[in-house]
């Protein structure tokens, strides 16, 4: 059977008390409530997670170890002044070679400042290098092997730099640097 309902009948809402125009409320789990009351069901009843839950991605087996999953292909390089950076060229199973590559560093100190000559392993030409600084400082000078804007550029935690190599020159020039958690005047 149909409920009948006046155009200008009122009634108050079951859940806050406001009165309503009866045609205007809304069946909500029995309960007859106003338009603005109405608690819309999610859009899905799969959890999004929050405290306490794990995540369903990748885990180290063993929580006291720095190494990362190998299916997440991500490396830090920790940095020695005798050492450099390094930079892979990534060849995949057919054969392509990528020539960019992210390389993340960290200084083996407070203050790593890098004295191998070259300081960033040779490419061929346009290779291109995105180096960010996940740790400790580490000083990369313009000269032995790199062309930097300015004379040195000192990278914290966050700071990145992408460079590109030049055959011509056999040297890494950068194109551009900034930092994820600075302004822009910031470094």
């Amino acid at each position: 059977m149909s409920r009948k309902v006046s155009r200008y009948r009122k009634r108050d809402s079951d859940r806050s008390g406001f009165t309503y125009k009866e045609r205007e409320l809304i069946r909500d789990e029995g309960f007859f409530v106003g338009p603005d009351e109405y608690d819309s069901p999610p859009p899905s009843t799969r959890p999004l997670g929050g405290e306490g839950e794990l995540s369903d991605g990748n885990v180290r087996a063993n929580p006291m170890s720095y190494d990362t999953p190998t299916e997440n292909d991500i490396t830090i390089n920790l940095i020695q002044a005798v050492n450099g950076i390094n930079f892979v060229r990534k060849t995949y199973t057919g054969g392509e070679v990528l020539n960019s590559g992210l390389v993340y560093i960290s200084g083996s100190d407070s203050l790593t400042i890098i004295s191998k000559n070259p300081q960033i392993t040779t490419g061929l030409q346009n290779d291109i290098i995105i180096i960010e600084c996940v740790s400790n400082q580490v000083v990369i000078s313009n000269g032995n092997g790199v062309s930097l804007m300015n004379s040195h550029y000192v990278m914290d935690s966050g700071a990145v730099m992408t460079l590109i190599y030049n055959t011509g020159s056999n040297v890494w020039q950068e194109t551009s640097r900034g930092h994820k958690f600075k302004s822009i005047g910031g470094f």
